[in-house]
Parts: structure tokens; sequence; C-alpha cells
């Protein structure tokens, strides 16, 4: 089984909303930080249908309580900048970790919402920070089993050639670790990944 079936729990039409699992992710990154030997989540490229490839890995090392925000409203103020484009304000993406110069720029989904609606605004943040002299990644997380109509968050991730980390990666990371378990459920069951997912 892969992730989805777990965001499906307990009934497909009442379950946890996407907020709650980026607070999940959030404390498991906090959590990772802070192990004797913090573990790396694979990134991934996806072309065509069904094709994924690993094109290197997000350190799970920097994660503070001080730099990492879950669903704040970017301005320009945590990256010290003096002005933020009207476009971006009130604009809010799952989580961000801040630093120094170096962003990191992470949406989630789960199942119920597609990234189409906000994915060239995402896209257009991280090249605006890029434009003010800071270093970004932007990564869609994501389940190998999302549901898009007609594959059209699939299509836009090839398209715009979207770089993306997997919850199946991070539910077989967590597994071990305190926040995982405290889930109650055995999260190495909706970790399985794609059959032809391997580096490029």
């Amino acid at each position: 089984m892969n992730a989805t079936h777990l965001f499906e729990k307990p009934f497909r039409e009442f379950h946890n909303s996407e907020s709650w699992w980026s607070a999940f992710f959030s404390l498991f990154l906090l959590e990772e930080a802070q192990s004797a030997a913090p573990r790396s989540l694979p990134i991934w490229r996806y072309s065509h249908r069904d094709r994924y490839w690993k094109i290197g890995e997000f350190a799970c090392t920097e994660a503070k309580f001080a730099n990492l925000t879950v669903e704040a409203s970017l301005c320009g103020l945590p990256f010290t900048l003096a002005s933020w484009p009207q476009e971006y304000r009130s604009l809010k993406i799952d989580l961000v970790l801040i630093r120094d110069r170096h962003v990191t720029l992470i949406e989630t989904k789960t199942i119920g919402a597609s990234i189409a609606k906000n994915v060239l605004l995402y896209v257009g943040i991280a090249e605006h920070l890029r434009s003010q002299g800071r270093e970004v990644e932007l990564y869609h997380l994501i389940s190998y089993g999302h549901e898009t109509v007609n594959d059209l968050d699939w299509r836009l991730i090839s398209e715009h050639r979207l770089t993306f980390l997997l919850w199946e990666d991070v539910f077989r990371c967590a597994a071990s670790t305190a926040t995982g378990r405290a889930l109650g459920v055995d999260l190495t069951q909706y970790a399985e990944l794609p059959m032809d997912a391997g580096a490029a």
C-alpha cells in the first residue's frame, strides 16, 4: 500500500487534513534532526506516466523550532527583505525552512486537493527569492498514489520539472521514531514505492 491509503483513514469521507499531516512532517523533521544519526530523504523527479527518478537527497539535519514554520503567511521579514511582492502577500506554503540565505519551501499534498491552484505562484516565489540572492529549494511532498483528475498534478510536475519528496519515504523513516510510533499504526505498510523507481 502507499501513503494515500493512510490519508483516507479512518474513512474516505472523514479523515485528517493536510494541515494535520504538515504538522506531523514538521515534528518528524525536528525529531530526526536531533537524532544521533539523522537520515536523508530522497529527492525525486517524475517524467511521463509512472516513471520516477531519484536525483539527490534532502538532509533532515538542520530543522529547528527557530527556523522551521508551518503554514505561516509569507512576507519579506523572515528573508530579511525590505519589501515583498503584492501577489505573494498572505500566501502560505506548508513548510518553510530558513538557514541564513538558504531557503527550503515544501508544499504538502495528501488527498482532496490539487497542486494546480498555486503551483505557478510557488515557482514564482522561489524565483523571486533567488533573484534576491537566496539559495532556494522548492519541493512538493506527495504520495506516489496521489489522486488527481486526468493525472493533472503529475503532468504539471513533469512539465515544470518540479522536484518532490515522497510520503512513502517519510513513513519508512518515521516508523522507527517516537513521532511515527505515536500514530499507533505500522507506517511501513504504507511505504510502498513505484516498481520502476530508481536513480537517474
